[in-house]
């Protein structure tokens, strides 16, 4: 970043800081919209147009998928999730949120079932 003519050190961080935000903003639009998102968004759209069965079906299975899986697996998901050192505490916490969504998923089951 060079110094315009007649730019002073203030309009050269203003400037740059105004490059940074577009730059930053659309890493975020990219962010949301990454692929993986647009497609469960659509899912979802389509399941709620179904009715509630299709709706209470996908809960128990995308519940019971992520619940075994951070139940089982949670290193695994969260060295995914974040670039820390995962500590016991954290394993625990991503276990015990694993058995909240196994406990959601079998609610929907029974629901669906109903």
């Amino acid at each position: 970043h060079r110094l315009g003519v007649g730019e002073g050190f203030r309009g050269a961080c203003v400037r740059i800081m105004e490059e940074e935000a577009r730059q930053s903003a659309g890493l975020i639009v990219l962010d949301v919209l990454n692929p993986y998102s647009v497609l469960l968004v659509g899912v979802c759209v389509t399941t709620c147009v179904q009715g509630r069965a299709a709706w209470l079906l996908l809960d128990f299975v995308v519940s019971l998928l992520f619940g075994v899986s951070f139940l089982f697996t949670p290193m695994l998901l969260l060295s995914l999730q974040t670039a820390i050192k995962v500590d016991p505490l954290s394993l625990h916490m991503a276990r015990a949120f694993g058995c909240m969504l196994l406990s959601s998923s079998f609610f929907s089951y029974y629901s669906y079932l109903s």
